[in-house]
């Protein structure tokens, strides 16, 4: 057995190595670096902080072929997710054409809201088509699926129904739309305990979208893994927890209000067990809201404690950086 050890390790970190998948948010994987086989993740944040969009857009980047990808959109409208990216490659197609070439649009200001309400079909009738072959070239390794009165049970067995067929991540938006009969603590214990024993195999991935629990004056400006509405089950089975969260005032004041189409989001990793010091990293990405992405790069950011709120301040140098923080940006690099 001893002798057989180091050939099994070395057969697992090949595993990792094959099974790796991105996130496609520059800082969760320069910090995590990357999604792999057997992972129970859970993203949380706010009601309208993005955890939606988040979830779209890590299924666009994860999918590849031999890697399928299914995200259960328990919330969400028919066809939601699928609009969501045609949004994407038709902002992207729209800002890389000249722009004596760009139709005149509604307003003069790209948006989600106006191509939701319809008023883009006419002036961008001309990148339909490219849009739409863009789309469908994505989701050739994407399942999405707009479920109706699920439950935990018949959702974990779909799962692992999947497995054989090439599925390699599952993203669910969100952990508290299961139907249920118990109370829902009780039920979120269990669904937590359930859906790690499915990831026990390490076949396959599960990222979660999960709400906070409702605001009271007790709750911290940046919220943390025991904001997760419902119970404590959710972080300790998980095992990456991602916070993400609006910038307060006390920490950057006006410094983001020169462009209002790009919405700043702090990002957290509050739990990776395979390195507990990336807990201690904060970082900022600004999210586009023309396209609908978030930037390339971010800023590195160390939290302190001032009056009992949390402040966070803009790493000065690039050798006070977390080593891992290869796209992360401090104020030496003049990004203010």
């Amino acid at each position: 057995m001893s002798n057989d050890i180091g050939i099994q390790i070395r057969d697992m970190l090949q595993a990792n190595s094959d099974g790796r998948m991105n996130y496609g948010i520059p800082i969760i994987d320069d910090a995590t670096r990357g999604i792999f086989p057997g992972q129970l993740i859970v993203i949380g944040a706010a009601t309208g902080v993005g955890k939606t969009e988040l979830l779209t857009l890590i299924s666009k980047s994860a999918a590849r072929p031999g890697k399928r990808v299914a995200l259960y959109a328990l919330e969400a409208h028919e066809l939601e997710i699928h609009q969501r990216l045609f949004y994407q490659e038709l902002s992207s197609i729209y800002f890389n054409s000249e722009p004596e070439n760009r139709p005149k649009i509604p307003f003069n200001h790209f948006n989600y809201g106006d191509f939701h309400a319809g008023r883009y079909n006419k002036p961008l009738s001309c990148f339909w088509d490219e849009a739409t072959n863009r789309l469908k070239k994505i989701i050739e390794n994407i399942d999405f699926v707009y479920p109706r009165n699920v439950t935990a049970n018949t959702l974990a067995l779909d799962i692992e129904s999947k497995f054989e067929d090439g599925y390699a991540l599952f993203l669910v938006d969100h952990l508290h739309y299961f139907d249920h009969e118990a109370n829902e603590l009780e039920a979120v214990k269990s669904h937590m305990k359930l859906f790690e024993g499915v990831t026990h195999n390490r076949k396959a991935s599960i990222i979660f979208a999960s709400h906070l629990r409702k605001a009271d004056r007790f709750r911290p400006d940046f919220p943390d893994k025991h904001e997760l509405h419902g119970s404590s089950e959710i972080s300790k089975r998980a095992h990456v927890v991602i916070m993400l969260g609006p910038p307060t005032k006390n920490s950057f004041g006006n410094m983001f209000d020169h462009d209002k189409t790009k919405l700043p989001t702090i990002f957290h990793i509050d739990k990776w067990r395979i390195d507990g010091s990336i807990t201690r990293c904060y970082g900022i990405h600004t999210f586009e809201t023309t396209s609908r992405k978030y930037s390339d790069t971010y800023i590195v950011l160390e939290p302190t404690w001032e009056k009992g709120q949390m402040v966070f301040n803009i790493v000065n140098k690039r050798s006070d950086k977390p080593f891992w923080a290869t796209r992360g940006r401090t104020r030496e690099d003049t990004i203010v």
